[in-house]
């Protein structure tokens, strides 16, 4: 009886999987991130932060390395990501706003503020 049942569950989970598949035309899609990380300078370990811009069609990726997180930093990122590939897709993906955005108020979002460098 257990594998009956066990056969019958198996085939309802089947079943209500759903499958969609990932195609990605040339130029339509780029997945943006931006995280910390640890570098080595000089023997010296310190945070620092990571811009990657993935086309999501080749695969090909930008990465450029921040000292700051900051709007400006994550608005670099992107001019010089685009002036890399020599073209801009259609759509990005942002994965972490948390440079960009401070607050977000549906349907309004509160920026942070540019940084001054020193």
């Amino acid at each position: 009886m257990t594998t009956v049942r066990a056969i019958l569950r198996e085939k309802k989970r089947a079943a209500a999987e759903v499958y969609g598949p990932l195609v990605h035309r040339p130029g339509d899609e780029a997945q943006v991130d931006f995280f910390e990380i640890v570098v080595d300078i000089n023997g010296e370990r310190r945070k620092a932060w990571k811009f990657l811009m993935r086309l999501m069609h080749s695969g090909r990726d930008f990465t450029w390395v921040y000292d700051r997180c900051d709007q400006v930093a994550f608005l670099d990122g992107h001019v010089r990501a685009f002036a890399h590939f020599g073209a801009v897709p259609q759509r990005c993906i942002l994965d972490n706003l948390t440079p960009a955005v401070r607050k977000v108020t549906f349907p309004h979002r509160e920026m942070t503020a540019r940084s001054r460098r020193r």
